[in-house]
């Protein structure tokens, strides 16, 4: 079997990584990134499976860059490209245009103004917001430019073809969104004009679509071989953008996805819902992959990719994720399952707990309390219940789900 080659170079934007965080550490109170699980799978994959990876920043000042950036970055698993916005020719900036109303008026349209609340909302991004947009001119009549939330040629194309939105009634169908208080000050002072709320809200939400282009423009120009992999929200803007994500879906689907097993881990335990943990994983992983001679995704095509091959990629999996100390997780919801690990607690419970909490005197009175025959009976029950959990663990009920290959994820 032939698998599409996978490029060995990489580049991904602010947007995607902030939504991936947006599922990390989810704000039951406020909007999360609608795509975020996608964006947290995929910036896994990218990192972990490329040779290098660079992100994109929308201009040359590193201010209020993610979690996961900033730690991945100090690691050199991650490399900036800075001052990522260029200009756009005339021709360009119709089609990005053209893209966007179709955007808000026909595809995915409740997904996006869930995209735009986040964008405003969410502490995780207003944070940076907040950041970019404190520096205030001297006057104090407006915030200086660099310290905008919407860029001047950004601006400048929506104010151009704002009767264009104003014909086909997209303003009044802007989902009411109660604005945080650095937003209403900062729209009250910004040095750009906008009649009400809803134009600054998609005036904004164009200008981070239109990045898109220019981010891809900049990877191009910067020759150095990168593909570049979007947020969601801006990838039906980018030519050509089709092929590179279904071959990044098909190899998630069949050979293996680290992205795949860091979600379920999230959803497993909530002790590992925080960016910094999510970001020591993916280091660890990267360094048992060099000790255990892992393959990423683009070494697979140089492979004959055979059953035995897949074996073989398969221990290597398995002891990678070892090597790294990722918990075992539960592949399938299986009632034997579940009695298994009820039965191995109630037992410690039983034989050990009970005891030392009856006698209240710390731990050396254990050894003189408990018998010989109460040790040798804890002994043999622990261990017929290991080997069931081992027997489970092959026969796919615990494993590392996102790295089985063959269909064995959950």
């Amino acid at each position: 079997m032939e698998l599409p080659e996978f490029p060995k170079v990489t580049a991904t934007d602010m947007t995607l990584v902030l939504g991936a965080e947006s599922y990390i550490d989810q704000k039951q109170s406020v909007f999360n990134d609608p795509w975020g699980k996608d964006c947290l799978r995929d910036f896994v994959d990218l990192v972990l499976n490329s040779e290098k990876m660079y992100f994109t920043l929308p201009g040359k000042k590193n201010k209020g860059v993610p979690s996961l950036i900033a730690e991945l970055s100090a690691s050199k698993m991650l490399h900036k490209l800075p001052d990522a916005a260029i200009r756009l020719t005339p021709e360009i900036e119709e089609n990005v245009f053209n893209g966007f109303l179709d955007l808000v008026t026909k595809k995915s349209k409740t997904r996006f103004w869930d995209w735009v609340a986040f964008q405003v909302v969410n502490p995780i991004v207003a944070e940076g917001h907040r950041i970019r947009i404190g520096s205030m001119s001297p006057d104090q009549d407006h915030y200086v430019p660099f310290d905008s939330m919407i860029s001047s040629d950004g601006y400048n194309t929506w104010k151009v073809n704002l009767d264009r939105v104003s014909d086909i009634g997209v303003l009044e169908r802007v989902p009411f969104i109660k604005a945080p208080r650095y937003l209403s000050s900062y729209f009250q002072k910004t040095k750009y004009k906008f009649d009400s709320q809803n134009e600054f809200l998609l005036c904004y939400a164009f200008d981070v679509y239109r990045r898109g282009w220019q981010y891809m423009s900049r990877v191009s120009a910067a020759d150095i071989g990168a593909t570049y992999f979007p947020h969601e929200i801006r990838d039906d803007a980018l030519e050509a953008s089709t092929n590179k994500w279904e071959i990044l879906r098909g190899n998630q689907k069949m050979l293996w996805s680290w992205g795949d097993y860091i979600v379920y881990l999230l959803d497993e335990y909530k002790i590992e819902r925080s960016p910094q943990r999510v970001a020591e994983r993916i280091i660890k992983i990267q360094e048992a992959m060099k000790q255990t001679n892992c393959p990423k995704w683009f070494n697979i095509g140089t492979f004959e990719y055979d059953d035995s091959f897949k074996e073989l990629i398969q221990q290597t999996l398995d002891k990678t994720a070892r090597k790294a100390k990722l918990p075992v997780l539960r592949m399938r919801e299986d009632p034997q399952a579940v009695e298994l690990i009820t039965a191995i607690i109630e037992i410690a419970f039983d034989f050990v707990v009970s005891p030392l909490l009856s006698i209240g005197k710390g731990m050396r009175v254990i050894i003189k309390t408990i018998s010989p025959d109460l040790v040798g009976r804890l002994e043999m029950n622990v261990e017929n219940q290991s080997r069931n959990a081992i027997r489970m663990f092959h026969k796919g009920a615990f494993g590392y789900p996102g790295l089985m290959l063959g269909g064995g994820n959950r």
